[in-house]
């Protein structure tokens, strides 16, 4: 007897449900259809780094200060960014391997660091181009 006194009350809420996806994906079609088409690539341009991880990376404020220390182009040992990021040896390793797998810097001969070249814009400024943003880092001084 609990079964069918259920049962009207189960697909009511199924109906919801599938009313609330009908509507989710009306919306979504509706948005796609009327979104900018996307504008293909160049041949060799370089991939954009993933915007979820590089919201995560630049949000710690010791990551934020290594990448402002490469800006400038030139190559860093893991000491002198744990010294610009004021954080230990160990944790830049860290930093530095978060970096590296997003694909926001490189790593060069031996422990050597930088940014690759694709996003800086304009050698001598410290200008980055990450194609999400531009990261002025001597906008503040």
């Amino acid at each position: 007897m609990n079964c069918a006194l259920n049962l009207p009350i189960c697909a009511s809420k199924l109906l919801n449900c599938a009313s609330t996806l009908a509507i989710c994906a009306a919306v979504f079609y509706a948005v796609r259809m009327n979104s900018e088409p996307e504008t293909p690539k160049p041949a060799g341009a370089a991939p954009l780094p993933d915007e979820e991880k590089f919201v995560f990376i630049i949000g710690n404020y010791s990551r934020w200060k290594m990448l402002r220390e490469l800006a400038d182009g030139d190559t860093r040992t893991i000491g002198e960014l744990a010294k610009a990021g004021d954080c230990s040896y160990d944790s830049a390793v860290k930093h530095l391997i978060l970096m590296r797998e997003a694909g926001l810097v490189v790593q060069g001969r031996g422990s050597l660091y930088q940014l690759p070249a694709h996003y800086l814009p304009t050698p001598g400024l410290p200008h980055v181009d990450f194609g999400h943003c531009l990261l002025r880092f001597n906008a503040g001084k």
